[in-house]
């Protein structure tokens, strides 16, 4: 009797219990419905200790997007800052550098950087309000992970060991080197495809590039219309020298891989022509690991009609300019350019 008495109010709690299994199952699937559909669209929240907001979406690896959803400009700018363990420059000149850099732009800019380096630059970036998209990492090998799997190849290893076997520069370079270069043309595609600022033009330029100059409201964009104008798709490199690629030795420094410009579809084919190259290249077991060599030959040998040059070396000044970062300075509005040369003449 007992026994019936007890089976009787399990069945009773059953039957209870069920019906809120079920609901509770419809709730989770509307939940993870929900989270799916909020995956693919922007979220807007605030990140702790900034003014800015942040913007999150689902991106590959461990990249997120901070920033401004709502700023447009005909002009983005991308650029990257990575720590690594050994590094030529102190932390007081970078941050010398990231200022430069923070004091001179004012349209948009997207940074790739790793997780360690945020605060150091967001802290520089954030008293000039500036519209910033950061691409945040663990580590730069984060983005060669994602070109790996873009590309189908296993580049990580290779770089790391069998790439710094080849360098005839190992002695001063080192495999986070090599990654850090050859991710660019990848960064500046990435930047591209998102364009979250609904630019025609997009700038390349090492952070670290602005040693020794302040060009307010960098780049100048009516004179970027018309460069855009004149390069008609073709992608811009800096030469640095009047030194060409002789037969097929590209280890020259001829073409820097310090900056390089162009519209959407000029940077689309430039990273098409640089992988291209690398990877024929690395699938001989040939040194691949600076990008300069590469861009030597697409300027030079493989797609010249893909490229106009900066030529940066010819230039006739009033002041002295590092041809190294001397597109800073043709990029500045024209008070800020003290050369003889009409600018649009010194690209080639």
């Amino acid at each position: 009797m007992v026994c019936e008495t007890l089976e009787a109010k399990v069945v009773e709690l059953s039957n209870k219990i069920n019906p809120l299994e079920d609901e509770v199952k419809l709730l989770r699937e509307d939940n993870d419905k929900l989270r799916n559909k909020e995956a693919e669209h922007l979220e807007l929240s605030m990140q702790p200790n900034t003014k800015n907001k942040i913007i999150e979406h689902k991106l590959p690896l461990n990249i997120k997007k901070y920033g401004h959803r709502n700023a447009e400009s005909n002009v983005t700018v991308v650029t990257m800052f990575h720590k690594f363990s050994k590094s030529k420059h102190s932390l007081s000149e970078y941050e010398l550098w990231v200022s430069n850099f923070f004091s001179s732009v004012r349209c948009p800019i997207a940074i790739f950087i790793d997780r360690e380096s945020f605060n150091f630059v967001n802290n520089l970036s954030h008293i000039h309000k500036l519209n910033i998209t950061f691409f945040i990492t663990n580590s730069v090998w984060d983005i060669i992970e994602m070109l790996e799997e873009k590309r189908d190849k296993k580049y990580i290893q290779n770089y790391k060991t069998i790439q710094n076997s080849l360098d005839p520069e190992k002695s001063i370079h080192n495999p986070s080197l090599y990654a850090a270069w050859n991710a660019k043309h990848f960064m500046c595609k990435f930047a591209s495809d998102l364009n979250l600022f609904k630019s025609d033009f997009f700038i390349y330029t090492d952070i670290g590039a602005w040693r020794n100059s302040i060009y307010p409201n960098w780049p100048d964009v009516n004179f970027v219309n018309k460069v855009k104008l004149d390069l008609q798709d073709r992608i811009l490199y800096g030469q640095i020298n009047k030194k060409e690629m002789i037969d097929d030795n590209p280890r020259i420094d001829s073409i820097e891989g310090t900056f390089f410009a162009g519209s959407k579809k000029a940077i689309d084919q430039a990273h098409d022509a640089f992988y291209k190259i690398h990877d024929e290249w690395f699938d001989m077991n040939m040194f691949v690991g600076k990008d300069q060599t590469i861009m030597n030959v697409i300027t030079f040998k493989r797609y010249s009609h893909l490229v106009k040059r900066l030529m940066s070396w010819s230039a006739v000044c009033k002041k002295y300019y590092d041809v190294w970062f001397f597109y800073q300075a043709f990029f500045a509005s024209q008070d800020q350019f003290q050369c003889e040369n009409d600018k649009l003449s010194l690209i080639k």
